[in-house]
């Protein structure tokens, strides 16, 4: 993961909060926090930053350019494990402003669908820590103590965010 001036505030809380709702679990408590660090990475960096899962899986649906499918190819073993740096470099995201706005708001959408659930009680809150390279659909299952319905949010908030990302890809076909 990139490194980020606010790290060590985010990560120290989000830490704080996870650990929160594990005390809160193991007491038989209400769990107190929706958005925790495995909440975050569960749901809202699934193949990494950006939510870049779903780029991939776009760029497998739709790239036309044999450089964005040389890339994709390249990228897929990492992303499995949301290391998306092959992708983020690659095409490059960063200063391509074709792929910025997917890559800002995706995660967005998704955190928000995914804290709207677990208000909800539609999944459960996260309480286990789970390490940020767990794969996408397994980290929710674990993150959340075993819930398949995070499992299934968590697919769902993939499939969004390939929907959000063709129009990009095709996009980004026409470039020349």
């Amino acid at each position: 993961m990139a490194a980020s001036p606010m790290y060590p505030i985010t990560e120290t809380t989000l830490l704080v909060a996870i650990q929160e709702n594990t005390a809160a679990f193991k007491a038989g408590l209400e769990i107190p926090h929706i958005v925790t660090k495995p909440f975050i990475d569960a749901f809202g960096f699934m193949g990494g930053g950006g939510q870049t899962i779903g780029l991939l899986i776009a760029l497998w649906i739709a790239a036309k350019k044999s450089e964005h499918r040389a890339i994709t190819r390249l990228a897929t073993p990492g992303m499995l494990f949301n290391i998306n740096e092959p992708i983020i470099f690659g095409l490059p995201i960063m200063f391509n402003p074709v792929l910025i706005v997917p890559f800002l708001f995706t995660p967005i959408i998704s955190i928000v669908i995914a804290y709207a659930a677990t208000a909800m009680d539609l999944i459960n809150h996260t309480y286990v820590l789970v390490p940020w390279t767990t794969p996408p659909v397994i980290s929710a299952f674990l993150a959340t103590g075993g819930d398949w319905r995070a499992a299934v949010l968590s697919v769902f908030l993939i499939s969004l965010s390939v929907i959000i990302y063709l129009p990009f890809v095709f996009a980004m076909n026409k470039q020349k």
